[in-house]
């Protein structure tokens, strides 16, 4: 009989077909670090972006499961506030994400992660300069509003709007306390 890790090596293998970076989102946004870090092992890039431009920090977050937010810090390296800072399409982090989900435990986790402030100097571009320098995201929305002219590119509402407006209270409460 074969464990759950073995059969998905295996399936890995018959799906080159397939993009591999999805599937590594999906083995972290379903809690299985293994499975990614097989993924990853096997050509899977934890810096994909999909078209909302979400990257694997993104997902991790949506899926809630603390473990794979600390095995994608631990593989980042340098950078890696920015990395759990990024800016998606809609304006939002991972830490919003965890929040429009509920996902308490990983809102904790990025808020104690991510309190040395890295996330004021949030990445809209993708641009890597040292020292975390980049665009303000709040400048980077309006441009971004202008130029979607009405579209929902930057919906400007914080972490602890989002987890309030899907009912998760608690979680909401923790954002608010700690200013998100």
């Amino acid at each position: 009989m074969q464990t759950k890790h073995e059969r998905c090596r295996l399936e890995a293998k018959g799906l080159s077909f397939l993009p591999v970076p999805p599937i590594a989102r999906l083995a972290l946004f379903g809690g299985h670090v293994a499975a990614a870090e097989m993924l990853c092992e096997n050509g899977a890039s934890i810096f994909y972006e999909n078209n909302w431009k979400c990257t694997a920090s993104h997902w991790a977050a949506m899926g809630g499961f603390v473990p794979c937010l600390e095995w994608l810090w631990e593989r980042h390296g340098e950078g890696v506030e920015r990395f759990f800072s990024r800016v998606q399409k809609e304006g939002h982090t991972p830490l919003h994400k965890a929040a429009q989900k509920g996902r308490l435990l990983a809102c904790n986790w990025l808020l104690q992660r991510l309190a040395s402030g890295a996330e004021a100097k949030e990445v809209a571009t993708g641009d890597s300069k040292a020292g975390g320098d980049g665009p303000d995201p709040k400048e980077h929305c309006e441009a971004e509003q202008e130029k979607s002219a009405g579209a929902n590119a930057c919906a400007r509402l914080r972490p602890s709007d989002l987890a309030s407006a899907a009912g998760h209270v608690e979680v909401a409460q923790l954002l608010q306390k700690n200013g998100r």
